[in-house]
């Protein structure tokens, strides 16, 4: 089980490692402020790319229950990598509470949005 948990936050780390926006590059206070201005204006790839800023503390405080409550805007939107990484954290229980039901109706639901990268996720931890 906990070998599963750990392959499953290495994944998590290389879809975000993976986010436009969120790359290695440092982001300025005023890049944050205007993602965080459009993330709050309902923009879902703004709140999924806040979502993924939070989960990297990149730019702001490291917070996986910020991270969750963007990436759920984005995900409600159908802003399909929203759904991946917010089915991950389900799948985890990082920074929502751990259910692997609701992980993989999120994922499920960006597979049918055309995610390639949901499709790998949900046959290793859904499809059984």
């Amino acid at each position: 089980m906990k070998k599963s948990i750990f392959i499953c936050c290495i994944f998590l780390l290389t879809l975000m490692t993976q986010a436009e926006n969120a790359q290695a590059t440092e982001l300025s206070a005023s890049d944050i402020a205007a993602i965080q201005k459009f993330a709050e204006q309902g923009n879902a790839q703004m709140q999924y790319n806040l979502g993924v800023l939070y989960a990297r503390g990149q730019g702001v405080p490291k917070d996986y229950y910020e991270a969750a409550k963007w990436l759920l805007k984005a995900a409600d939107q159908g802003e399909a990598k929203a759904q991946t990484m917010l089915g991950l954290f389900h799948l985890s229980g990082r920074g929502v509470s751990k259910d692997k039901q609701k992980g993989c109706d999120l994922i499920h639901a960006s597979v049918k949005h055309g995610n390639k990268e949901a499709i790998e996720v949900y046959n290793k931890w859904c499809a059984k």
